[in-house]
């Protein structure tokens, strides 16, 4: 336990934000901030996974570490989201022209 405790120390302060101190999970983000001082900032987190909350203060430079990383993972979920869109759209098409091609629909199931 001792060397866990230890080895917390030596990380970068803004690593270890993005972890949850309760489930170990990375999915801590910040839900609100204000700037402490000149130096730092106080910032709401809230871990997505298990829905536990802290409050912490940061220096600028790790509020600016931290904020590179959140984007980093924002930019992996808008791939994701975009390919998933894009394999329910082209599901959506296939099954169209199916349909077409079998003479399930027509002009007319699309007016109003």
């Amino acid at each position: 336990m001792l060397h866990w405790l230890l080895s917390r120390r030596r990380r970068r302060p803004d690593a270890a934000l993005r972890i949850c101190w309760l489930c170990r999970g990375d999915y801590v983000v910040p839900v609100d901030s204000r700037i402490a001082d000149e130096e730092h900032w106080w910032l709401r987190l809230r871990c997505g996974q298990c829905g536990s909350g802290r409050e912490v203060t940061i220096t600028n430079d790790d509020a600016q570490r931290y904020d590179r990383e959140l984007g980093v993972g924002m930019a992996v979920i808008e791939r994701v989201v975009r390919d998933i869109d894009r394999e329910s759209m082209e599901r959506e098409v296939e099954t169209l022209i199916a349909a077409l091609r079998h003479d399930l629909v027509d002009a007319s199931d699309f007016a109003e």
